[in-house]
């Protein structure tokens, strides 16, 4: 939970010294790197300061696409958890990504702690990015791809028993065969039809 949060709440600190909640704050840092410490006592915060904070940026993401899919440092924090990283040259069928997406979630979805990505769906202009915490799934389009620019879909899957071998594979067969692509319409509902609906 800590490597995922975007606010996190330090309580008690008032019953240890300052040397303790130093240490504490350094091994939170070394998990995760961006989120807010807020010291508190007897559980007490502005609700200000954790609500409605826009903790999760689209924007920011595609801003920083390095950080986001920094493959080791994701799981540094637990040698018993494991990250997949899957790149794949061109374009996605919208049809196989969904049930493989659906498959992560109904398979793994207890194990699989985080997942996310930035993906090129065939006849959408539009990059598609998604993130996950278990079964919680959310994405949509965002900025559109650039004239001739090369079309890469990038994931990563965090958690455990992750087999890699058939995730990649399984994520290698949602690439487009043809490149006689059907406009997709990028107002659709991800995971509509026969896939996963998140």
């Amino acid at each position: 939970q800590v490597a995922f949060a975007d606010v996190i709440l330090l309580n008690k600190t008032d019953l240890v010294d300052k040397a303790r909640v130093d240490k504490v704050k350094a091994r939170i840092l070394d998990i995760n790197s961006q989120a807010k410490m807020i010291e508190t006592k007897y559980s007490r915060v502005d609700l200000n300061k954790i609500t409605n904070i826009g903790g999760f940026s689209l924007d920011r993401v595609l801003a920083s696409d390095e950080e986001f899919f920094n493959f080791d440092q994701e799981h540094e924090h637990d040698s018993s958890v494991s990250s997949v990283g899957v790149v794949l040259k061109g374009e996605l069928e919208m049809t196989k990504f969904n049930r493989f997406i659906g498959k992560m979630m109904r398979e793994k979805g207890v194990d699989l702690y985080r997942s996310k990505g930035v993906v090129a769906i065939q006849g959408m202009n539009k990059r598609f990015v998604f993130q996950a915490v278990h079964m919680l799934f959310g994405g949509e389009p965002t900025t559109a791809w650039k004239k001739g620019e090369k079309r890469v879909s990038r994931m990563i899957f965090i958690g455990k028993n992750l087999d890699e071998k058939e995730i990649k594979e399984d994520a290698e067969a949602c690439l487009a065969k043809s490149t006689a692509a059907l406009q997709v319409d990028e107002k659709f509902i991800f995971g509509s039809g026969s896939g996963y609906k998140a």
